[in-house]
Protein backbone atom coordinates (compact mmCIF):
# COMPACT_ATOMS: atom_id res chain seq x y z
CA UNK A 1 0.00 0.00 0.00
CA UNK A 2 1.62 3.41 -0.88
CA UNK A 3 2.31 5.48 2.12
CA UNK A 4 -0.22 8.20 0.83
CA UNK A 5 -2.85 5.57 1.27
CA UNK A 6 -1.56 4.59 4.78
CA UNK A 7 -1.55 8.55 5.59
CA UNK A 8 -4.83 9.03 4.75
CA UNK A 9 -6.46 6.00 6.91
CA UNK A 10 -4.74 8.01 9.65
CA UNK A 11 -7.33 10.70 8.42
CA UNK A 12 -4.44 13.03 6.34
CA UNK A 13 -5.97 14.28 3.64
CA UNK A 14 -7.06 17.85 3.44
CA UNK A 15 -5.56 21.11 1.42
CA UNK A 16 -6.24 24.33 3.74
CA UNK A 17 -6.77 27.34 2.94
CA UNK A 18 -4.39 29.66 2.60
CA UNK A 19 -5.48 31.03 5.42
CA UNK A 20 -5.37 28.46 7.54
CA UNK A 21 -1.53 27.84 6.00
CA UNK A 22 -0.44 31.25 6.93
CA UNK A 23 -1.69 30.56 10.56
CA UNK A 24 -0.16 27.26 10.87
CA UNK A 25 3.29 29.25 9.43
CA UNK A 26 2.77 31.84 12.29
CA UNK A 27 2.77 29.23 14.53
CA UNK A 28 5.56 27.32 13.59
CA UNK A 29 7.31 30.89 13.35
CA UNK A 30 6.55 31.16 17.35
CA UNK A 31 7.62 27.59 18.36
CA UNK A 32 11.46 28.43 16.37
CA UNK A 33 11.46 31.09 17.90
CA UNK A 34 10.47 29.81 21.64
CA UNK A 35 8.02 32.16 21.94
CA UNK A 36 4.57 31.16 23.91
CA UNK A 37 2.26 29.80 21.72
CA UNK A 38 -1.18 31.53 22.39
CA UNK A 39 -4.46 29.15 22.57
CA UNK A 40 -6.52 31.26 20.51
CA UNK A 41 -4.19 31.08 17.57
CA UNK A 42 -4.08 27.55 18.12
CA UNK A 43 -7.41 27.06 18.12
CA UNK A 44 -7.95 29.40 14.85
CA UNK A 45 -5.69 27.43 13.09
CA UNK A 46 -7.88 24.07 14.04
CA UNK A 47 -10.80 25.89 12.42
CA UNK A 48 -8.90 26.98 9.47
CA UNK A 49 -7.93 23.03 9.15
CA UNK A 50 -11.48 22.10 9.83
CA UNK A 51 -10.28 19.28 11.92
CA UNK A 52 -8.49 17.83 9.47
CA UNK A 53 -4.47 17.26 9.23
CA UNK A 54 -2.68 19.06 6.02
CA UNK A 55 -1.28 17.37 3.20
CA UNK A 56 0.13 19.35 0.99
CA UNK A 57 2.32 18.06 -1.90
CA UNK A 58 5.35 18.84 0.19
CA UNK A 59 4.85 17.77 3.24
CA UNK A 60 5.78 20.62 5.33
CA UNK A 61 1.88 21.40 6.74
CA UNK A 62 1.80 18.04 8.63
CA UNK A 63 5.84 18.83 9.64
CA UNK A 64 4.85 22.18 11.02
CA UNK A 65 1.96 20.99 12.57
CA UNK A 66 3.81 18.56 14.56
CA UNK A 67 6.72 20.72 15.61
CA UNK A 68 4.06 23.01 17.01
CA UNK A 69 2.30 20.41 18.68
CA UNK A 70 5.36 18.96 20.43
CA UNK A 71 6.54 22.97 21.29
CA UNK A 72 2.57 23.20 23.00
CA UNK A 73 3.22 19.93 24.88
CA UNK A 74 6.71 20.76 25.59
CA UNK A 75 6.14 24.50 27.08
CA UNK A 76 2.54 25.23 27.67
CA UNK A 77 1.87 24.85 31.68
CA UNK A 78 -0.88 22.89 32.82
CA UNK A 79 -3.33 25.92 32.73
CA UNK A 80 -2.56 26.41 29.36
CA UNK A 81 -3.25 23.17 28.20
CA UNK A 82 -6.52 22.89 29.88
CA UNK A 83 -7.78 26.04 28.86
CA UNK A 84 -7.73 24.41 25.17
CA UNK A 85 -10.77 23.13 24.06
CA UNK A 86 -11.37 19.49 24.10
CA UNK A 87 -10.73 19.01 20.43
CA UNK A 88 -8.06 21.31 19.73
CA UNK A 89 -5.79 19.24 22.40
CA UNK A 90 -7.12 16.14 20.35
CA UNK A 91 -5.99 17.02 17.15
CA UNK A 92 -2.68 18.28 18.70
CA UNK A 93 -2.04 14.76 20.45
CA UNK A 94 -3.37 13.11 16.45
CA UNK A 95 -0.99 15.11 14.71
CA UNK A 96 2.15 13.75 16.58
CA UNK A 97 1.11 10.40 16.08
CA UNK A 98 0.62 10.12 12.31
CA UNK A 99 3.52 9.07 10.45
CA UNK A 100 5.33 11.14 8.34
CA UNK A 101 6.33 10.68 4.61
CA UNK A 102 9.98 11.89 5.19
CA UNK A 103 10.37 9.59 8.54
CA UNK A 104 8.78 6.61 7.48
CA UNK A 105 7.95 4.78 4.41
CA UNK A 106 6.47 1.18 3.55
CA UNK A 107 9.87 -0.74 2.56
CA UNK A 108 9.45 -4.14 1.34
CA UNK A 109 10.69 -7.03 3.86
CA UNK A 110 13.06 -9.64 3.13
CA UNK A 111 11.80 -12.47 1.10
CA UNK A 112 11.00 -14.96 4.16
CA UNK A 113 9.19 -11.82 5.99
CA UNK A 114 7.19 -9.91 2.45
CA UNK A 115 3.87 -10.33 4.03
CA UNK A 116 4.66 -8.39 7.19
CA UNK A 117 4.37 -5.23 5.56
CA UNK A 118 6.49 -3.67 7.78
CA UNK A 119 7.03 0.26 8.00
CA UNK A 120 10.52 1.38 7.87
CA UNK A 121 13.07 4.73 8.03
CA UNK A 122 14.21 5.43 4.45
CA UNK A 123 18.10 6.11 5.02
CA UNK A 124 20.21 8.84 4.20
CA UNK A 125 24.39 8.54 2.87
CA UNK A 126 25.80 10.01 5.86
CA UNK A 127 23.31 8.10 8.41
CA UNK A 128 25.20 5.04 6.54
CA UNK A 129 28.27 6.64 6.81
CA UNK A 130 28.17 6.89 10.50
CA UNK A 131 26.40 3.70 10.85
CA UNK A 132 29.52 1.53 9.45
CA UNK A 133 32.31 3.39 11.01
CA UNK A 134 29.90 2.94 14.69
CA UNK A 135 30.06 -0.79 13.44
CA UNK A 136 33.73 -1.03 12.68
CA UNK A 137 33.65 0.48 16.52
CA UNK A 138 31.18 -2.41 17.70
CA UNK A 139 29.17 0.45 19.18
CA UNK A 140 25.57 -0.46 19.73
CA UNK A 141 23.54 2.61 17.79
CA UNK A 142 20.17 3.18 15.93
CA UNK A 143 20.62 4.95 12.79
CA UNK A 144 17.80 7.49 11.36
CA UNK A 145 15.78 7.33 15.00
CA UNK A 146 12.29 9.19 15.07
CA UNK A 147 12.47 11.33 17.81
CA UNK A 148 8.55 11.85 19.57
CA UNK A 149 7.82 10.92 15.73
CA UNK A 150 8.42 14.47 14.95
CA UNK A 151 12.11 14.89 14.71
CA UNK A 152 15.06 12.26 13.17
CA UNK A 153 18.18 11.85 14.62
CA UNK A 154 20.61 10.76 12.20
CA UNK A 155 22.35 8.47 15.08
CA UNK A 156 20.81 7.83 18.65
CA UNK A 157 22.21 5.87 20.97
CA UNK A 158 18.87 5.18 22.97
CA UNK A 159 20.38 3.64 26.39
CA UNK A 160 22.64 6.65 26.91
CA UNK A 161 19.90 9.46 25.59
CA UNK A 162 22.58 10.40 23.31
CA UNK A 163 22.21 11.80 19.71
CA UNK A 164 23.86 12.63 16.87
CA UNK A 165 22.53 15.37 15.09
CA UNK A 166 24.23 16.14 11.71
CA UNK A 167 22.73 19.79 10.07
CA UNK A 168 22.80 19.07 5.98
CA UNK A 169 22.35 21.91 3.78
CA UNK A 170 18.89 21.35 3.94
CA UNK A 171 19.47 22.92 7.90
CA UNK A 172 21.95 25.73 6.50
CA UNK A 173 20.89 28.96 4.81
CA UNK A 174 22.77 30.17 1.91
CA UNK A 175 24.98 32.14 1.08
CA UNK A 176 25.96 32.73 5.12
CA UNK A 177 25.61 29.27 5.91
CA UNK A 178 24.03 30.46 9.23
CA UNK A 179 21.76 27.17 11.05
CA UNK A 180 17.95 27.88 9.99
CA UNK A 181 15.19 27.97 12.24
CA UNK A 182 13.95 24.35 11.79
CA UNK A 183 17.32 22.59 12.61
CA UNK A 184 17.41 24.75 15.90
CA UNK A 185 14.13 23.87 16.79
CA UNK A 186 14.87 20.25 16.36
CA UNK A 187 18.25 20.62 18.89
CA UNK A 188 16.13 22.92 21.27
CA UNK A 189 13.36 19.80 21.04
CA UNK A 190 15.48 16.63 21.62
CA UNK A 191 17.72 18.84 24.77
CA UNK A 192 14.08 19.28 26.28
CA UNK A 193 13.12 15.46 25.56
CA UNK A 194 16.29 14.68 27.88
CA UNK A 195 18.62 13.59 24.74
CA UNK A 196 22.07 14.72 25.10
CA UNK A 197 22.98 16.49 21.21
CA UNK A 198 26.23 17.04 19.35
CA UNK A 199 25.58 18.86 16.06
CA UNK A 200 28.38 17.68 13.38
CA UNK A 201 28.20 19.62 10.03
CA UNK A 202 27.56 17.37 7.19
CA UNK A 203 30.61 19.07 5.14
CA UNK A 204 33.19 17.84 8.12
CA UNK A 205 31.52 14.04 7.82
CA UNK A 206 32.01 13.83 3.88
CA UNK A 207 35.56 15.13 4.44
CA UNK A 208 36.57 12.76 6.77
CA UNK A 209 34.83 10.20 4.93
CA UNK A 210 37.38 10.95 1.95
CA UNK A 211 40.27 11.28 3.74
CA UNK A 212 39.73 8.03 5.92
CA UNK A 213 39.41 9.35 9.13
CA UNK A 214 35.37 9.18 10.06
CA UNK A 215 35.55 6.41 12.61
CA UNK A 216 39.08 9.26 14.40
CA UNK A 217 35.96 11.65 13.73
CA UNK A 218 33.33 9.16 15.31
CA UNK A 219 35.70 8.76 18.44
CA UNK A 220 36.10 12.11 19.17
CA UNK A 221 32.18 13.08 18.58
CA UNK A 222 31.45 10.29 21.36
CA UNK A 223 33.85 11.58 23.40
CA UNK A 224 32.57 14.97 23.84
CA UNK A 225 28.90 13.02 24.16
CA UNK A 226 30.14 11.41 27.23
CA UNK A 227 34.02 12.40 28.43
CA UNK A 228 34.29 9.03 30.29
CA UNK A 229 32.55 6.88 28.00
CA UNK A 230 36.31 5.35 26.59
CA UNK A 231 36.91 4.85 29.89
CA UNK A 232 33.86 2.74 31.35
CA UNK A 233 33.17 1.57 28.26
CA UNK A 234 29.44 2.83 28.33
CA UNK A 235 28.63 2.61 24.52
CA UNK A 236 30.33 -0.34 23.73
CA UNK A 237 28.90 -2.92 26.66
CA UNK A 238 26.50 -0.59 27.88
CA UNK A 239 23.44 -2.43 26.62
CA UNK A 240 23.01 -5.58 25.47
CA UNK A 241 19.56 -5.30 24.21
CA UNK A 242 20.69 -2.00 22.53
CA UNK A 243 23.23 -4.49 20.27
CA UNK A 244 20.53 -6.80 19.71
CA UNK A 245 17.92 -4.37 18.78
CA UNK A 246 18.70 -0.71 18.03
CA UNK A 247 22.02 -1.55 16.01
CA UNK A 248 19.55 -2.53 13.26
CA UNK A 249 16.09 -1.09 13.45
CA UNK A 250 15.37 1.86 11.91
CA UNK A 251 17.98 1.46 8.84
CA UNK A 252 20.92 0.89 11.32
CA UNK A 253 23.86 -1.39 11.65
CA UNK A 254 24.84 -2.25 15.22
CA UNK A 255 27.70 -3.77 16.79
Amino acid sequence: VPQENAMFRFGVGFDAPAEADSLLRLAWALAALNEPLPGPLLAEVYAGFDGQLPSDWSGLGLQRLQAVALQWSLAASEAEKLALPEDVREWLELAQEVPRVDLHSRQQAPRPERRSKKIAMPTFGYEQWLSIALSQLHIPHTAGMPIANVHRAAVAFPAQMQVIDVLSQLDLSAPAFRTLGSAELRRRHMVQLGWGLHPVGLRELYDAMRKGSLKLLVSKMLSSLDPNAARRGTYRGGANSAAAGDGTGGGGVGG
